[in-house]
């Protein structure tokens, strides 16, 4: 697990992201982001994509909270034990409650689609 403290930064605005890539960015109130994404560009049957972890996901209410940590947990296939998923947890604790961003991606057996987060001035780009 990769932890990140984050101190003094509001939440400006929440936003989807749609292309060639499909996820979420969050926008600080200093123009610097943390953007959640998985790429869509294979199409092999599989399910994937993103999903915020909240039933009735409201922006608004998370508009000018204060951001303290970001977690994120990798799950990747594991044969053994018969756990066909690759999934990213990106959880974003706040002052009013935590974000929980899952991106997801049913294996297939050879690495299929590419993850990137970026938590302010930190980029990580995964494939599963």
């Amino acid at each position: 697990m990769d932890e990140f403290i984050i101190n003094n930064k509001k939440i400006k605005e929440i936003n989807d992201i749609d292309g060639i890539w499909e996820g979420l960015e969050i926008i600080l109130e200093n123009n610097e982001s943390i953007i959640c994404k998985i790429d869509n560009i294979r199409h092999y049957g599989k399910p994937y994509g993103f999903y915020i972890y909240e039933d009735n996901f409201d922006k608004k209410k998370f508009i000018n909270s204060e951001i303290n940590k970001v977690s994120i947990i990798y799950n990747n296939y594991d044969y053994d034990n018969d756990n066909d998923d690759n999934d990213c947890e990106i959880t974003i604790e706040t002052s009013v409650g935590n974000i929980t961003i899952i991106l997801f991606n049913e294996y297939i057996g050879y690495p299929s689609r590419n993850i990137s987060i970026q938590i302010i001035d930190k980029c990580f780009l995964k494939s599963f």
